[in-house]
């Protein structure tokens, strides 16, 4: 289940479903997703986007290079992360520390290590920006949802719709903008 949003909006409201393009561990899926927004009437073809993904490891971060050094007009690629703030804490810091996840109301993100970080080496900065997300946000946005729309999001897709909007915050980035969701509603 991906999503996609409007530029200079963030309530959850103006969120529209795409279809189901794969898990975002290939650059070819980034692709499809681009392109379904695109034949959905999004944005125009060639406009330059904003992805907003759960921080989940096992290749995401690779295949996100790989389609935004292919061509993929992708302005950032937006990493949301729950408290288990190992990707988070990589972006801001630059230091890479693994850990132990500690279990969270959103356990899909209940990762502590990302092992493709060394694999990557280098990483341009301006590719990816990582917001990490307390439990409180992330409910209260499920809560949100439920309530205007009567679906009950993953709570790791929750998280990567809260990071979409602190990174619309900080930056005053009003891009187009593809949410993943990498679970079915609950």
């Amino acid at each position: 289940m991906n999503f996609v949003t409007t530029h200079h909006k963030i309530h959850i409201a103006e969120l529209w479903r795409l279809p189901d393009c794969g898990a975002p561990y290939s650059a070819a899926t980034y692709y499809n997703m681009y392109e379904a927004a695109v034949e959905a009437g999004k944005f125009p073809a060639g406009t330059v986007v904003n992805f907003s993904i759960p921080a989940v490891g096992r290749g995401l971060l690779s295949a996100a290079l790989e389609a935004k050094q292919s061509g993929l007009p992708v302005n950032r690629f937006i990493l949301a992360s729950n408290e288990n703030r190992v990707l988070t804490d990589f972006f801001r810091t630059g230091v890479y520390a693994p850990r132990p996840p500690q279990p969270t109301a959103a356990p899909l993100l209940d990762v502590g290590e990302y092992p493709e970080l060394e694999a990557l080496g280098e990483i341009p900065p301006e590719t990816f920006a990582a917001y990490a997300c307390p439990a409180r946000r992330y409910l209260n946005m499920k809560e949100k949802v439920r309530e205007a729309w009567g679906v009950t999001l993953p709570s790791s897709t929750a998280v990567a719709y809260v990071a979409l909007q602190d990174h619309r915050c900080v930056t005053a980035d009003g891009l187009h903008a593809i949410l993943l969701s990498l679970e079915e509603p609950e």
